[in-house]
């Protein structure tokens, strides 16, 4: 008895390591910069964010930053190099306000549109503070980090 008792102490270790990793790689924590998230989200909150989740309407995502001309405002702080976080990379965080097959307005043209497959239509809580699919269209899927699951 003594002797299974003592297997299971490593195995049970051995199962904690393998839950950390695979934590790892779903979970990241993530710092709010900006202000086109209040009042929900400050700068300087942190949220964990998991990967590989389909977001749905409503959601909270964080996606790559588009290569567009910005104005002052919107462009990117600079971080130290020695804090190497995500938004360092130049993501940001956005609401769902649509997913494909959903319409969306397009204010350049005064039409509606379908939202088509692998697409997000994301807005900030904050519009006037806000770079997001009024200004720079559609988001591609393949540009999304993750899903915010929970302020921290």
């Amino acid at each position: 008895m003594i002797l299974a008792v003592s297997l299971l102490i490593p195995a049970s270790a051995a199962v904690a390591v393998v839950l950390m990793v695979v934590a790892r790689r779903r979970l990241i924590v993530v710092d709010v910069e900006g202000l086109s998230m209040q009042p929900e989200y400050e700068p300087g909150d942190r949220v964990l964010v998991r990967r590989g989740v389909i977001p749905r309407r409503g959601q909270v995502v964080v996606v790559k930053r588009p290569a567009v001309d910005l104005p002052e405002w919107a462009k990117p702080l600079a971080v130290p190099e020695e804090r190497r976080s995500v938004t360092a990379q130049g993501w940001m965080i956005k609401r769902v306000a649509g997913t494909s097959g959903d319409s969306w307005w397009s204010q350049e043209t005064g039409t509606e549109h379908l939202i088509p497959e692998g697409h997000l239509y994301l807005l900030g809580d904050n519009p006037e503070r806000s770079l997001d699919s009024r200004l720079i269209g559609l988001i591609p899927v393949d540009q999304l980090l993750g899903t915010v699951w929970k302020r921290l």
